[in-house]
């Protein structure tokens, strides 16, 4: 019987690399493709090893007990760190590890990573639409962002009096990964700015919380600047109006907010690191060469590239995108405000000077520029496409807030920063 108990871990792991082989050697759903996946033919090649080696030590004692030992030492480890996990859910490495395990860890791992959860955000009464972070917020995953009393990225001391400027955007004007915002930049050169950006926003949210926070609350400013981009605005106003039409309210609206995983799912976390290891190890290890771009300084590997839809002008998804900026040209000059445009490109956009696969959506760029600038020329109000802006000083240091991200780091908001007190200290002129 004890010649049994000593075998019986060694047996155990038999079975269970036996079953992983199985599993793994399931056809694909796309059997041409089988022979290719280079991960899997090598998972197989050492899981035979590991099969061949436990049949070898159940002969051989000596290997028995350093078997043993090693399964010991592996239950210690992984309830140590069951126990670490569930205190300390930031310490997790990837997302892909946490998604079978319950709903209060894949909270407090969203809220440590920064992801944007229902629990940090507030919602307007009279508007389901209009959401934004809880009054005077701290965000664990980003210290340096300030946000002010009404949920927006702004230091406590800016009151929404006597502001120079409002800025009006989506994620990329929020800026959480840069250590200083537009609006920030703008205050350290004299001018009084308020920052209403918020991530997801469409432009209908740019109008609604104009209206609600400056117009309505007849708070006095000079300049609305309104940033545009070009890879999902238009694509947020569809979804915006769908969504309002239904009667739905922010949480319709964002279905990219971060839950990580099935709600459903509740094992323990060890367990869950164990599922989603493959897809940890793939996303970390297998580079996709098709999302290479050498740049004349590194080479980075690109992830959502949110390339320009190509809209016409006429159509109705342009009508669905531009009526809003209307609301707001009129809602400015009706209460003695200039309003200004920026159009901020899009990742696609920006790499593609360094490959030449993305060069056709230049194109898509080239025409949402020239449509907007005939719309606000008409309607008289500047326009600046910051593209050339951040394609240049991409070919020198790098804007993004990391590698697979499209967001601007703070170097990159710096140069937007540039661009609008260029155009402050012409008079906001066309």
């Amino acid at each position: 019987m004890s010649q049994w108990l000593q075998k019986l871990p060694t047996l155990v792991w038999a079975v269970a690399l036996l079953g992983a082989f199985v599993i793994q050697a399931e056809p694909s759903e796309a059997p041409d493709i089988w022979l290719w996946s280079w991960m899997r033919v090598t998972g197989l090649v050492g899981l035979c090893l590991l099969i061949s080696y436990c049949a070898y030590a159940l002969r051989h004692p000596r290997y028995l007990n350093v078997n043993n030992y090693l399964t010991y030492l592996l239950v210690v480890s992984v309830i140590a760190l069951e126990v670490i996990f569930r205190v300390r859910p930031d310490l997790i490495p990837g997302e892909e590890l946490i998604q079978h395990a319950s709903k209060s860890i894949r909270k407090q791992y969203a809220i440590s990573r920064g992801y944007m959860t229902e629990e940090v955000l507030s919602v307007e009464p009279a508007n389901g639409l209009i959401y934004h972070f809880h009054s005077n917020e701290r965000l664990a995953a980003y210290p340096h962002v300030e946000i002010d009393v009404d949920g927006y990225r702004n230091p406590p001391m800016v009151d929404g009096q006597g502001l120079i400027c409002v800025l009006l955007g989506d994620s990329l004007t929020l800026a959480l990964d840069a250590r200083d915002d537009v609006g920030e930049l703008l205050r350290q050169r004299g001018y009084p700015t308020r920052n209403l950006g918020m991530f997801g926003y469409a432009p209908q949210q740019y109008r609604d919380v104009y209206k609600r926070f400056v117009i309505d609350s007849q708070v006095s400013h000079r300049y609305v600047l309104i940033f545009l981009f070009a890879g999902n605005d238009a694509a947020d106003a569809q979804n915006y109006e769908h969504v309002r039409r239904a009667g739905g309210d922010f949480k319709e609206y964002l279905p990219q907010m971060r839950s990580i995983g099935k709600m459903e799912d509740s094992l323990p976390v060890m367990v869950s690191v164990a599922r989603g290891l493959p897809r940890f190890l793939k996303s970390r290890f297998v580079t996709n060469r098709e999302r290479i771009i050498t740049l004349p300084y590194r080479t980075v590997q690109t992830g959502e590239l949110m390339p320009p839809p190509l809209v016409r002008v006429g159509s109705e998804e342009w009508n669905t995108f531009v009526a809003p900026l209307a609301d707001i040209i009129a809602m400015a000059r009706a209460h003695g405000a200039i309003p200004i445009v920026y159009l901020l490109p899009s990742a696609a956009t920006v790499y593609s000077p360094f490959d030449a696969s993305l060069s056709h959506y230049d194109r898509n760029h080239a025409v949402m520029v020239e449509s907007l600038r005939s719309y606000l020329c008409e309607a008289q109000v500047a326009f600046y496409d910051l593209q050339e802006r951040l394609r240049t000083e991409m070919s020198e240091r790098f804007i993004f807030a990391r590698e697979k991200d499209y967001h601007l780091n703070t170097l990159g908001v710096q140069q937007v920063a540039y661009e609008v007190i260029k155009s402050l200290e012409q008079g906001g002129g066309m």
